[in-house]
Parts: structure tokens; sequence; C-alpha cells
């Protein structure tokens, strides 16, 4: 990567997700972080989406796709990433597969399911209710612990089925 004349070749990452209240007791160990190595898989996610999205304020393109990039991100590094995602969406598309109903939430987008029959692909819009019900039901079928929002739209479901 070429930055004002520089030529890069790679990075060198620390960080620290104690903000301080590290057991850590040496100034010097504070001041370190920790390597990638150390981080948790929800971490490293956190820290590589950020320097994608660094790298993309200072180099934008019109199109991005994002596959179950925040399959192991808590649900408030989602949030706070859905966010950023609808920032950056007034400038470029972005086509982003997930499971999780954070990204949802707060998308100001259209919705498709992708359903596959008899060897085929096919594609349809559908509403947030429709597509948080089968990210609810997908959680439920995978043993995943639904949030509040979750139960919710399965009681909703539920009620529809018995009606």
């Amino acid at each position: 990567m070429r930055l004002n004349s520089q030529v890069y070749k790679s990075i060198k990452v620390k960080v620290d997700f104690a903000s301080g209240t590290s057991a850590r007791t040496s100034q010097a160990e504070q001041d370190a972080g920790f390597g990638l190595a150390h981080l948790s898989g929800g971490q490293k996610t956190v820290v590589v989406v950020s320097m994608i999205f660094a790298v993309l304020q200072l180099d934008p393109a019109p199109f991005y796709i994002l596959d179950e990039f925040d399959h192991a991100l808590d649900a408030q590094y989602r949030s706070a990433i859905a966010l950023i995602i609808n920032e950056m969406a007034a400038h470029s598309q972005f086509l982003i597969t997930t499971f999780k109903p954070e990204l949802l939430h707060s998308a100001n987008a259209k919705i498709f399911e992708v359903t596959f029959q008899a060897k085929r692909s096919a594609i349809i819009e559908i509403d947030r209710e429709k597509a948080l019900r089968i990210v609810s039901k997908s959680a439920s079928q995978n043993g995943v612990e639904s949030s509040r929002d979750e139960q919710a739209v399965k009681q909703e479901l539920i009620n529809e089925l018995t009606e």
C-alpha cells in the first residue's frame, strides 16, 4: 500500500479491550496492548472491520459485499457496525448476508430472501418482519439463545399460526 509516497508492506496491530481496567500491573504492559493472537474471534472481527472501514474512508469503493462478517460479533458491536454501514451507504452500496437481527433492525434498505429448491436459487424481496422471523427461526434451529426482540418475533409468529 502506498500512502504519501511511502510504501507499506504490512501493519502491526496491538489492541486492548480492557479500557484501562486491565489486570496487568505495570504501565509498560498496559501501554503494550495485545497482539491479534490474544484476542477472541469477536474482538478480532471488531479490529478487522474497523481497519477495513478506516481504509474505506480513505479510498471508498462504490460497492461492498460482506458475507456473514458479523457472525462472531456480540450484539452491541453488530448494532454499532450497522450504524456505521448506514452512514457509509449514503455513498456506497452494500450487499450483506447475515443471520443476526441487529443489521436488519437498522437497515434502511431492501431485504431479500434466497431460497434453494429443485437445484435452483430464487431471490424475492421481503419485509423486515419476515426477515426477522427467518433469522429467529435460524437461530432457534442452531441452538442459539434468542434476544428479547427475537423472542417477541417468535411469539408474533406463533400468534399468527394459531389464529
